[in-house]
């Protein structure tokens, strides 16, 4: 593999890494209450390390899953973008219809072959937060939370394949429900981030032909970007969470759109919608600022 491609794989795992730090709590509240685990928040009559490490729950998943899921994402549009540079005129500056169509394309790219490993890191996430919220309902959950605390103090390659570690969660999935259950929603997240990352690079693409070339304004159209399509594609954000927190086989994409809408009326498709702007924007900005400097940082060395 050329230089070029190890140092966006390697920016991306960096930038995946450090991306979820900050954003994984808004992801947790945006999934409690799209599922309606609790409230939004942590119970305020817990200890502070609980409320914590509730915000937190299946970070460990995540932290795998994105280091691998970014290196794989902005590898792949690094790649696209490089393509598409080698087909056209180095001098000529693209049209506003051109950066939208290379927009769409390599963000598609990019999220297909992200979704490889976003897909599973989702569900093994979903089930330790929903293990996580039941450990503090139920007297077995609270036996099972000691357990893990006493299982937390371990050292780190034991908290990873424990039963309640990233890949014991995962093992105990293909147990019960076989390999495919990790992928449940892979298509149906594909509904929903193809168009929702296309859609945002599309929209980056052309804001940037009219604003002037400074990291500034660039970094304010791919926040603006992230909002808009973020706003419009909630619903299946919604969708998809639904049915990969589902346990039952038989869960299809209309079963679910008509349990949703028949709980919580057409606007429980936007429940959530506040937690996923804002987790967007955050994610257009800083992770592709870290990705860049990264990547600059690299070639420099």
């Amino acid at each position: 593999m050329p230089f070029s491609g190890i140092r966006s794989l390697v920016a991306g795992s960096v930038a995946g890494i450090c991306l979820e730090s900050m954003i994984f709590p808004i992801n947790t509240m945006k999934d409690n209450q799209i599922l309606e685990r609790g409230t939004s928040s942590p119970s305020a009559d817990r200890p502070l390390s609980d409320r914590v490490r509730s915000l937190y729950a299946g970070f460990s998943a995540v932290a795998i899953g994105s280091t691998m899921g970014n290196a794989l994402y902005y590898s792949s549009i690094s790649g696209t973008k490089a393509l598409f540079k080698s087909l056209t005129s180095p001098t000529a500056a693209p049209s506003a219809t051109m950066a939208a169509a290379m927009g769409l394309v390599y963000g598609a790219v990019g999220e297909v072959v992200g979704s490889l490993s976003f897909t599973p890191m989702s569900v093994v996430m979903l089930e330790m937060q929903r293990r996580e919220a039941e450990a503090v309902r139920t007297r077995k959950g609270r036996r099972q939370e000691r357990q893990r605390r006493k299982e937390r103090e371990g050292p780190l390659p034991m908290r990873l394949i424990s039963p309640y570690g990233p890949i014991g969660v995962g093992y105990s999935i293909v147990q019960e429900h076989g390999f495919s259950a990790l992928y449940r929603g892979y298509l149906l997240g594909l509904v929903e981030f193809v168009p929702k990352v296309a859609l945002r690079h599309a929209l980056y693409e052309v804001m940037s032909v009219h604003l002037p070339q400074t990291h500034l304004s660039h970094g304010m159209a791919g926040c603006a970007a992230a909002c808009l399509s973020a706003g419009l594609l909630c619903p299946m954000l919604v969708i998809r969470t639904h049915a990969q927190a589902s346990h039952d086989p038989e869960t299809t994409v209309l079963s679910t759109v008509r349990s949703i809408v028949a709980k919580d009326g057409v606007l429980g498709l936007w429940k959530g919608s506040g937690w996923s702007i804002a987790s967007s924007a955050v994610g257009a900005t800083v992770g592709d600022t870290i990705y860049s400097y990264v990547v600059e940082l690299l070639g420099a060395s």
